[in-house]
Parts: structure tokens; C-alpha cells; sequence
């Protein structure tokens, strides 16, 4: 090929409400990466597995080291389709670069299931190979760890998956090639699956703020997960408050008290209903929404009472004290 000539990966939709199929209903030509691919140094795709529930797009390429390619390795991109059907991509992201070469890895199929967990199959190598996955659950940042599968036959090749299959369970049904000449066999695994033993990491860097509302506002960095988390449960004070999805890194407490003190706690938990061993905790004290203080001329007054029959104070002892989130005087 010569060398001013590279090849790129674009894309075209058709949304719904088009009922014409032809090119002039499809969207404008576009690009998913800017980089250069292998031209197809191989069979490594791209493939696409769309989330019918959530709209994500989720697009995989295994690119190999030939043909002037900008990168190599099993690589994901997760769009994010708009209501005109142009499609948002993430940057690419490398889910195995391990033994790339100018043929390897040589083949990739994708799949999502019904809990928007996306499934990544690959071939290794051409000759000698194996079988391999990874999961990614969302924001689809932080792939798990790459793991054999344990494959009949002999040099196993082209896997598929059903991409758009309930996969409920974790169980998966691959399909692969195996053999070294013709007749090559077929293989069905159909009581595949990707177990979880594992819970997820703790939450890290939990931190919480008050608003003006009164409200408190919880933040923390994501936990990860050898199969994906699903969610996050927050507590307050030892009770649980609320559960939100695995990409929400965030919650606000809407039902505080003004000058209250609050002991929040979140933990991660995976498909599985495994949670973490360990939760993450913060402790705040609500304040005063508007702060009224006593006039100077009050304030410098050393002795006497002021306030009503029944609600004496000591001049000296007048301060800011707060009732249903309004300081004044009492």
C-alpha cells in the first residue's frame, strides 16, 4: 500500500423514524477515530453491539501492527447516540495490547446483555492462539482483566456472540472455530459463562458539602470490578438512603436538618449482589442557611438581659442561633 495512503474507521445511521433505507436517509459520513487503523490487515472487525434500552453504541476492532496503523490491540469505543442520530464517541481505548505483531490479534467479536454489560471476545494469534475476554460495565472506562477461555480443539479462531442476546446470568453463548485444516469444527459453547467471586473495590475519596438549601451533596471515584459494578447504595447514619446506577458518582440529600450533624457511608455492589467489604464514610454538620447577628451596639453592651418574659439572655452570651434554617437572635 503506498505510503500516503491510510485507512480509518467511519460511520453511518438510520434512525427510526426513517422509513426509506436507501443511502439518502442514512446520516452524513463520520468519523469514530482520527487515528489510522490496519486497513483490515486481518478479520478483527469493526463490530457494533447496540444497548436497545440505554441507545449506547459499543464498537470493537482487534487492529494489528501492519498497514501504517496509528495503534494496535483489542480496542473499544463507546458512543453515545443523539436524537438526530449522529453518534458521541469516548476515545479509543486499549483493552488488550499484549502480542501484537503484523497479523495479531487477528479476529474480535462484542456483545451487550441486558444489564448494559458489554462482553469483549478475541482470538490471540493466527496460529497457536487463544481465546480471550474482558467486560466493561459503564461510565466503559476500565475494562476487567483479560482471561483465557477454556476452548476444545486446537487453534481457535473467529468468535462470536449474539450482540444484542438478553446474556442474562453472565451466561454468554460463543461461537469459535477450531482446527488446523479442512474440515475445521464449529464450536457452540453454550453453558459459557463469566463468573463474579469478587465484590467491587471500596469507593475512594468520599466528600461531602452542604448547600444553602439546606441540603448535603456527596461525591466519591468510582470502585471497579472484575465483571463491572451496577451500583451504588449511600447511607445515612447506618440506615440506607438511597441506591443509584454504577456511572452516578454523585447524590444529594435533599431531607437534612440545619445544624445537624450527619455520618454518611457508601458502598459498591456488582450484578451478583456482591457489595464491598468495606464502606466509605464522611461526617459533616449541617449550618445556618442566612446568618443574622446581633447589631454591634448589642453586642458591646457588657451587662444586663435582653428578650422577653420567660426568654432571658445574657447580653454578653447573644449570638447567631439558627430555627428551621434562619439565624437570629433569640
Amino acid at each position: 500500500m503506498p505510503d500516503d495512503e491510510h485507512c480509518q474507521i467511519f460511520y453511518r445511521t438510520l434512525v427510526d423514524s426513517k422509513a426509506d433505507p436507501s443511502l439518502g436517509s442514512w446520516t452524513s459520513e463520520a468519523l469514530v477515530d482520527s487515528g489510522n487503523d490496519d486497513c483490515e490487515g486481518n478479520f478483527g472487525g469493526p463490530q457494533v453491539a447496540i444497548d436497545e434500552s440505554s441507545g449506547d453504541v459499543h464498537a470493537f476492532k482487534a487492529v494489528t501492527g501492519s498497514n501504517g496503523a496509528s495503534w494496535s490491540g483489542v480496542t473499544y469505543w463507546h458512543g453515545t447516540m443523539g436524537s438526530s442520530g449522529t453518534i458521541t464517541w469516548s476515545s479509543r481505548l486499549i483493552v488488550d495490547g499484549s502480542g501484537t505483531s503484523s497479523t495479531n490479534p487477528p479476529d474480535v467479536a462484542g456483545a451487550v446483555d441486558s444489564s448494559g454489560k458489554v462482553y469483549i471476545f478475541w482470538a490471540t494469534s493466527v496460529s497457536s492462539g487463544a481465546i480471550k475476554y474482558a467486560t466493561l460495565a459503564s461510565p466503559f472506562t476500565s475494562p476487567s482483566a483479560a482471561t483465557t477461555v477454556a476452548t476444545s480443539g486446537t487453534q481457535p479462531r473467529y468468535p462470536h456472540l449474539p450482540a444484542q442476546a438478553p446474556l442474562t446470568g453472565g451466561y454468554v453463548p460463543l461461537v469459535y472455530q477450531t482446527g488446523t485444516g479442512n474440515p475445521y469444527s464449529i464450536v457452540l459453547q453454550t453453558a459459557f459463562s463469566i463468573s463474579d467471586t469478587a465484590p467491587p473495590t471500596v469507593p475512594g475519596n468520599l466528600v461531602a458539602s452542604t448547600t444553602k438549601k439546606p441540603s448535603v451533596v456527596l461525591t466519591w471515584d468510582a470502585s471497579t470490578d472484575n465483571v463491572g459494578v451496577t451500583g451504588y447504595t449511600i447511607y445515612r447514619d447506618g440506615s440506607k438512603l438511597a441506591t443509584v446506577g454504577g456511572s452516578t458518582l454523585t447524590y444529594e440529600d435533599t431531607a437534612v436538618q440545619t445544624v445537624t450533624t450527619y455520618t454518611y457511608n457508601v458502598d459498591a455492589f456488582d450484578a451478583t449482589t456482591f457489595m464491598t467489604r468495606e464502606q466509605l464514610q464522611a461526617q459533616i454538620a449541617t449550618t445556618c442557611s442566612r446568618q443574622y447577628l446581633p447589631p454591634p451596639w448589642l453586642m458591646a453592651v457588657n451587662r444586663g438581659w435582653i428578650g422577653s418574659p420567660g426568654r432571658y439572655l445574657p447580653l454578653r452570651s447573644v449570638s447567631a442561633i439558627c430555627f428551621t434554617g434562619v439565624c437570629r437572635p433569640k
